[in-house]
């Protein structure tokens, strides 16, 4: 059962390459869901994560269901304005608990377990099943190193379980644990690590080609 459900509107646009004034978006404490018939942006996707946790914490502690703040993304070449609304009608609510639904069932089918991931929303839903066939399961034990910044990172990671600190010039700057995503600004990039990411605990992770996952 959803604990969190929160919906918002793009109230500006500056040239950014996806997404239009007055579109509109949805996060849960399982998914996000872009602009109806839209691709997704896996840097939004991740400010939206973070997003998610002030929005619970604000619900717990009392705050406001529907800030009337404008937020913004982190940008690319452009940037998204947006605020939080009430609802997006009950035909989209519908279709965002299907696609959750399927991919329980297909991530409960091939690696044995359902975690909350806004990123697996972020794939298209008929492509799930095939796209998670190409993930492996990687045991990573507490301080091993993953990603080692100024060097190049060929994979895409999804933490299944466990934590990971990532590090920059040896600073930890950010804690990734279960659902997130890292290695995606140097396989967006196609570039070196930005940062240093390691392991915090005995964790578990998905991996997957930049090659794979572009395929």
């Amino acid at each position: 059962m959803k604990t969190f459900k929160a919906f918002f509107e793009i109230t500006e646009e500056i040239n950014c390459p996806l997404y239009k004034k007055g579109e509109r978006m949805v996060l849960t404490d399982k998914t996000f869901s872009c602009p109806e018939g839209k691709e997704v942006c896996l840097i939004l996707v991740r400010d939206m994560t973070q997003l998610l946790f002030t929005l619970i914490s604000e619900k717990g502690s009392g705050g406001s269901a529907a800030p009337s703040r404008i937020l913004s993304c982190s940008g690319c070449t452009g940037l998204i304005k947006f605020r939080q609304v009430d609802t997006i009608g009950v035909a989209k609510e519908e279709k965002i608990e299907n696609i959750e639904a399927r991919i329980d069932s297909a991530m409960q089918a091939i690696h044995g377990r359902v975690i909350s991931s806004s990123f697996l929303q972020s794939i298209p839903q008929e492509k799930v099943t095939p796209v998670l066939k190409k993930f492996q399961e990687v045991a990573v034990k507490a301080q091993t190193i993953l990603i080692r910044q100024g060097e190049p990172n060929p994979n895409l990671y999804l933490v299944m379980a466990g934590s990971f600190a990532i590090e920059n010039n040896g600073e930890r700057i950010a804690v990734i644990t279960e659902g997130e995503i890292f290695g995606e600004m140097s396989y967006l990039g196609a570039g070196e690590a930005v940062a240093t990411v390691r392991a915090l605990e005995d964790s578990l992770v998905l991996a997957v080609t930049a090659e794979d996952f572009s395929h």
